[in-house]
């Protein structure tokens, strides 16, 4: 009987649903000599936390005082600083990183599309005197009929 009841409390143990009482039931229990064969593995378990709980640590224990950076608004402005510093950046006119052939092309590019505009201009200007043509035209025609 007392190893059924063993063997519950033992189930509840490893879920970690025991009380204080109950682990040093268990723990008496198997620093005992009648553990059953079917339980021995769990008596090394247990010998092995009773072995533990005697070990102490001797070394005193140094808590360092918050450095510089352990201040939580120090990370606050600094990533200020370094949003405000990638906007400068993005922000500045900058060349685009076009090499200075592609900077040549370009400028090409600018007098070329100056150039087509004033002749656009030139062209139009002809169109309007063409309307004048025609015109003249057709008074010569009613005129030498």
């Amino acid at each position: 009987m007392e190893s059924v009841k063993i063997k519950t409390l033992l189930d509840s143990y490893l879920e970690g649903t025991t009380t204080l009482a109950q682990e040093n039931e268990l723990r008496n229990y198997f620093a005992s000599t009648e553990v059953g064969p079917e339980l021995a593995p769990y008596k090394a378990m247990f010998g092995e936390f009773s072995n533990l709980e005697a070990e102490t640590y001797n070394k005193p224990v140094v808590v360092q005082k918050a450095g510089f950076w352990q201040k939580p608004w120090q990370y606050g402005i600094a990533a200020m600083l370094v949003v405000a510093l990638g906007l400068a950046y993005f922000m500045s006119p900058t060349d685009n990183g076009y090499t200075e052939e592609e900077k040549l092309a370009i400028a090409q590019y600018e007098k070329f599309k100056e150039h087509m505009a004033m002749i656009s201009g030139e062209l139009n200007n002809g169109i309007e005197e063409m309307v004048y043509l025609t015109e003249f035209e057709k008074a010569t025609d009613q005129f030498f009929k």
